[in-house]
């Protein structure tokens, strides 16, 4: 097309995502898309999923703080050297709302590529579909089959295990993972032995070595190939085989908005509450693969505590938006009750009734003096603290529009740094006369 060479499929797509800024590569691939079904070329059934998930996403549209300034995007996209996961980099800090919107923008990324490499693994074996014949719909089922259970490709496993999300039964898939955990114990204890000697060469798991068991478990949780980023934390007492692991969670407004019915054969929308429930369940099965994973390193772990936490950046939007409309409310009706000398309004003066009687409206009266506000104008001045919000890993204050919000974050899988927990305060707020 027009003296370019456009490949055929993801490749196409992949290929932009490596070499251009996200935000542009990603407008331009679906571009190439269109372009190449108007010159009468085949697209894949991947690639139009992929449109499907970026338009889902918003990232075909403007999205304020994440578009690019004199030619330079905010937004740097990596790839994890570990899980192979995609993951936003970004030079300066943003605003909740943008970044907000990249990590949807990042999960709809890692969802394609999850699809593309179940399709691309497919070829291999000899299954189907694959990319060449794979339709939207079929591409938009595995894409859920593989948000109900993220522990199919969670853990890279070879082309030996048996792989079918479509008929999933959830349990084969934790089992692979399990077994990859001891197979991963057994090999650290090999490469990586104890330095005090506890555990030996060939045992089957850590041997009650807390480092072998610590270095395991946090090369499993780094290497988790999931669409969503997290952060994850944990800590070990093998001596009385406890493990606690806290981890925080994908929230509703990182699901999908629609899904495909094989019922209705047809895209249907997915309400609020059907999201927060798809949430609910994605994060309790990535905290029962961690689990799972902590019981596999060391057959000594006998009680492992799970605590699920939120990132904090949806909580942040919703208080931001809560206080910018409370404030805008409470200025526009101190505009309202402004009143300068409206038509039969009884103002002050050797005229004015001494009685303390007001006549005349009574809504149209200026206040008394020795009031709130006082004199013959009504003067109010609402003077608000605006604060521009900003999201960063490190721990940082966060404020916006007189609320202020305390962003703590541990560095997480390859720098995914996230907020833990969030504060509001009072909305600082005075009037003058």
């Amino acid at each position: 097309m027009s003296g370019l060479l456009i490949g055929f499929g993801s490749g196409n797509i992949f290929r932009r995502l490596n070499r251009e800024a996200p935000m542009g590569a990603i407008r331009r691939s679906v571009r190439d898309t269109l372009e190449a079904r108007a010159h009468g070329l085949r697209s894949s059934g991947l690639e139009d999923y992929f449109s499907d998930l970026m338009r889902e996403a918003g990232a075909l549209q403007p999205v304020a703080g994440l578009e690019a300034v004199h030619g330079a995007e905010p937004l740097h996209l990596y790839t994890s050297s570990f899980s192979g996961s995609y993951f936003f980099s970004w030079d300066s800090s943003l605003e909740f709302s943008p970044a907000l919107a990249s990590l949807v923008i990042e999960g709809g990324l890692n969802r394609f590529a999850a699809v593309s490499a179940v399709l691309e693994r497919n070829a291999r074996v000899g299954q189907q579909p694959i990319e060449d014949n794979v339709t939207r719909a079929q591409a938009a089922q595995l894409d859920m089959a593989l948000l109900n259970d993220p522990a199919l490709i969670a853990l890279r496993s070879d082309d030996r295990t048996p792989l079918d999300p479509l008929h999933d039964d959830g349990v084969a898939p934790l089992h692979t993972m399990m077994r990859i955990a001891r197979d991963a114990a057994e090999q650290t204890a090999h490469d990586f032995p104890d330095p005090t000697g506890r555990a030996m060469t060939g045992t089957k798991d850590a041997a009650g070595s807390e480092w072998v068991y610590r270095q395991t478990l946090s090369l499993l949780l780094r290497s988790m190939r999931l669409p969503f980023r997290f952060d994850v934390d944990f800590r070990t007492n093998l001596h009385d085989g406890n493990v606690a692991i806290a981890f925080t969670t994908a929230g509703a407004a990182m699901m999908p908005k629609s899904r495909y019915s094989e019922r209705r054969h047809d895209w249907v929308k997915l309400e609020e509450h059907e999201r927060a429930a798809m949430s609910a369940a994605y994060n309790l099965r990535v905290g029962l693969m961690m689990a799972g994973m902590a019981f596999a390193v060391d057959t000594r772990v006998r009680q492992v505590s799970v605590t699920i936490d939120s990132i904090g950046l949806e909580e942040a939007v919703a208080e931001q938006d809560s206080a910018i409309a409370k404030l805008m409310g409470e200025a526009l009706k101190a505009f309202e009750r402004m009143r300068t000398q409206e038509p039969g309004a009884v103002m002050g003066g050797k005229s004015a009734p001494k009685d303390g009687d007001v006549h005349g409206d009574p809504s149209l009266a200026s206040p008394k003096r020795g009031g709130a506000h006082s004199g013959r104008r009504a003067e109010h001045a609402i003077l608000v603290r605006t604060w521009r919000g900003s999201w960063r890993g490190s721990r940082r204050r966060s404020w916006c529009a007189g609320s202020c919000f305390e962003i703590r974050g541990r560095a997480g899988i390859r720098g995914f740094d996230a907020g833990r927990r969030h504060r509001r305060s009072s909305v600082q707020r005075s009037a003058r006369q």
